[in-house]
Parts: structure tokens; sequence; C-alpha cells
């Protein structure tokens, strides 16, 4: 009797948990513009391109300046992002 108590309260549990990363995940921002993402890798695919281009010995911190100064509204643009 208690191993059926406890098999449903982890079948509640893990809904529960599946229900609320797919909120955090794909709805609670999504009216807000975004780059695409790996749900494991996150950004490092795209943060990837942007290292490949200009000056390959610039320090990673330098990047959101760069994106946003200069090539910012070419990978607007590219991903369809409205600026």
């Amino acid at each position: 009797m208690f191993g059926l108590y406890l098999l449903s309260a982890a079948i509640l549990l893990a809904s529960y948990l599946y229900a609320r990363l797919n909120y955090v995940r794909f709805r609670q921002y999504a009216h807000i513009p975004q780059l695409p993402n790996h749900l494991l890798w996150g950004h490092l695919k795209t943060f990837g391109k942007f290292m490949q281009r200009g000056k390959h010995d610039r320090h990673p911190g330098m990047l959101p300046d760069h994106f946003f100064y200069y090539e910012g509204d070419e990978i607007y643009q590219n991903y369809g992002l409205l600026r």
C-alpha cells in the first residue's frame, strides 16, 4: 500500500516538474524575440559563430559590445528578430 502512494507521488512530482520546465522554457518569454538556443548547450553555437567573425584574438567579454555596436543589424536580420 505504501509503495502505491510512493509511486503516485513520484508520478505527480514528475508531471509537475515537466509542466514547469515546459512553461519556463517555451511559454514564459515566448513574446520576447530571442536567439536560437539548445536545451543542453544554450547559446554556445551562436556564440561560436560570433567568435569566428572579426579578430580571432579578442576576449569573449568583448563579444556583447561588438555584437550590439557593429554586427547587431545583420544578426537581427539573419535570425528574424525585430530591432
